[in-house]
């Protein structure tokens, strides 16, 4: 036997979670049967008064797994759309707030990656998840320099600005032997344009002067 206590509390609870009508029927109804009410307002009215207050339900192992079966799959939707809301405010940028990118798709934060996607795993897990990388993102030291390339203001009042990294010594030397390196190979495709062009014309002239040989 498996003893489901504070049964006031789980009802008030269940009634602010899925509070349209429509939705849960049968997570609903399983509730009004362990209450022995007559419909799911008259249940909550009596908990919410607190007559069952105190209320302690006895169920055998078979209703106990059934009632945790309909508990997860009542509330796996609810943290699945949740999640995705919640995900979706973490990406949008706040009004009138700063939103800092790299021009060259850099990025400006050293995080560890999460070994399983998020959205991989099961609907309390990517809360759990989503609550933790927001933990982690929220305290980590961020630091942000370069040359400003673009700075806009979207509808929103959020100031966009994308930064090119500076170049150090190292970058110059990189750059510099990029560009030799392809002024070199443009000569060559030049010089070997200009030798083909050579040879073909001395090839029609000497074809020319073989013709004029024979015709003397």
């Amino acid at each position: 036997m498996i003893l489901l206590d504070d049964f006031a509390d789980l009802v008030l609870k269940t009634h602010d979670l899925y509070s349209q009508q429509q939705e849960y029927v049968r997570m609903k109804n399983a509730l009004v049967n362990l209450g022995n009410a007559k419909d799911w307002d008259k249940l909550v009215r009596r908990a919410d008064s607190g007559q069952l207050n105190g209320m302690n339900v006895l169920l055998r192992l078979v209703s106990a797994e059934a009632l945790e079966n309909l508990v997860n799959t009542a509330t796996s939707s609810f943290f699945f759309r949740e999640t995705r809301r919640a995900a979706e405010n973490l990406n949008s940028p706040s009004p009138g707030g700063f939103l800092i990118v790299s021009d060259e798709g850099r990025q400006l934060v050293n995080q560890p990656q999460p070994t399983v996607s998020l959205f991989d795993l099961n609907a309390p897990s990517q809360w759990r998840e989503l609550q933790r990388l927001f933990g982690m993102l929220l305290h980590m030291p961020f630091n942000a320099s370069g040359i400003i390339t673009s700075l806009w203001v979207d509808a929103n009042g959020t100031r966009h600005i994308a930064l090119h990294n500076e170049l150090d010594a190292m970058a110059m030397w990189r750059y510099l032997g990029t560009t030799l390196l392809l002024a070199v190979l443009l000569a060559c495709t030049l010089v070997n344009a200009l030798l083909a062009l050579r040879r073909i014309h001395r090839n029609r002239q000497r074809m020319a002067d073989i013709q004029l040989y024979y015709d003397k």
